[in-house]
């Protein structure tokens, strides 16, 4: 699962950067001949990697956006302490006189 991420993520990075700019570059410019053709080539490679770039962003905040609604539908669901009811309350923890912690339910309860 790791190796198709980093793949995925090298694939879009490819795109984005080297492979994309590259074809709307040539794209925008056309049939441009001439001394400045590749000043020019230089400039759209730009201009198109900007605007892919900003592109990656937005969808990057979108997906960043959707998880965070994700995440506070499933808190709302779940109440403020994200556990279901069959979990049961949390209970608080109670001093003894000696000082240690009883009733606490600790992060080993919620293994069993």
């Amino acid at each position: 699962m790791l190796v198709a991420a980093i793949l995925v993520v090298a694939v879009i990075t490819y795109l984005l950067v080297w492979y994309g700019p590259d074809l709307i570059a040539r794209h925008d410019l056309g049939p441009v001949t001439g001394p400045h053709w590749a000043i020019q080539l230089q400039q759209a490679r730009d201009a198109a990697r900007g605007r892919l770039l900003t592109l990656g962003a937005g969808l990057f905040a979108t997906g960043a956006l959707v998880y965070t609604a994700l995440n506070w539908h499933s808190t709302i669901a779940h109440g403020a302490s994200g556990r279901t009811a069959m979990q049961g309350p949390i209970r608080q923890g109670v001093l003894s006189e000696r000082g240690s912690c009883e009733g606490w339910a600790g992060a080993g309860d919620d293994l069993v």
